[in-house]
């Protein structure tokens, strides 16, 4: 299970949830959803600058490719509704392998409560934007319309050069559903427990949420004031903070997680060293499931690499 996060160019507002841009958005993950069935996915949250998702994948081949195509799509149909020509994303996307039960509930809350930490909104249920909430609080199916640009340009093509109508847009709509997954430390819980789980970290969110207020004395942005605002606004300050090599619910489950991925990648180096050397054989060397460093000009494998996984170098 992983935690990603992709973050616009300067923390501009490109994702601003404005109808036409939910529908995208929407309809993108519907799409990545249907072309990916070995990603899970567990949850999402789409803000104005930055879009975080809980994920379960077989490996990091899969996840590559998976947000390779939701960020690519979003920055081509974003930017072009937003007119927005430039770079979109200020980095690749930022993934976290998430270790033990309690981790995976901490991370699922720090998701529901975008929007509301940051004081926009009230409550969760208030964000105007893209999210899982309504479909996990009560079971709703979610879906997204997707738009095949490229069928639609063809065919009006076609239909030019011979005199025709084009087609209506709706004939290149296709509908998928969003398909939701629980957390895996909540897979043998009925539906309504897990439901009700949620409910209880929605209420801790709000009860949190007025708590600050009270201390703070400020009240939330609102809804208003969040679709009012330029798609191309840059704040003047980003919270940032290092992010963690892993989200762990103990010490000794980061301990576990950190001994193992330092060992792989001192085997990763070590063979990535040989093998850019010129020795071929060292290919041999690479812990299994990795990612292979582009091999020198003129050197031939004669032999297959491991494939990709969540263990990378």
């Amino acid at each position: 299970m992983v935690e990603v996060t992709t973050r616009t160019i300067h923390g501009r507002f490109l994702l601003l949830p404005r109808p036409e841009a939910n529908a995208i958005v929407k309809g993108v993950i519907g799409r990545a959803n249907h072309l990916f069935p070995n990603v899970r996915v567990i949850a999402y949250w789409f803000l104005s600058n930055h879009w975080e998702a809980l994920l379960e994948v077989t490996d990091s081949a899969t996840l590559s490719a998976f947000m390779n195509h939701v960020n690519s799509n979003l920055a081509r149909l974003l930017g072009d509704l937003y007119n927005w020509p430039e770079k979109f994303w200020s980095r690749r996307y930022r993934g976290i392998v998430i270790v033990g039960a309690r981790a995976q509930i901490r991370r699922l809350k720090y998701l529901l409560s975008q929007g509301t930490k940051e004081n926009l909104v009230a409550r969760p249920s208030e964000w105007p934007g893209v999210s899982c909430l309504r479909a996990i609080l009560s079971g709703a199916r979610e879906f997204g319309v997707w738009f095949d640009g490229t069928r639609e340009y063809l065919s009006r093509k076609r239909a030019v050069k011979r005199g025709k109508k084009p087609k209506p847009r709706s004939a290149f709509e296709t509908t998928y559903e969003i398909c939701l997954h629980p957390l895996p430390c909540w897979s043998k819980l009925s539906s309504e427990e897990q439901r009700a789980r949620v409910q209880e970290l929605v209420g801790q969110i709000e009860e949190e949420a007025k708590a600050r207020r009270r201390k703070t004395g400020k009240a939330p942005l609102g809804v208003a004031a969040i679709l009012r605002q330029a798609p191309d606004y840059r704040p003047s300050h980003i919270a940032s903070s290092p992010a963690p090599l892993v989200h762990a619910s103990s010490k000794a489950e980061r301990s576990w997680f950190n001994d193992r991925y330092y060992s792989f990648l001192r085997r990763f180096r070590d063979a990535s060293s040989r093998f850019l050397g010129g020795e071929t054989s060292a290919i041999n060397a690479f812990p299994s499931r990795c990612f292979l460093p582009r091999p020198p000009v003129g050197l031939r494998l004669t032999t297959t690499p491991p494939p990709a996984s969540l263990s990378n170098g």
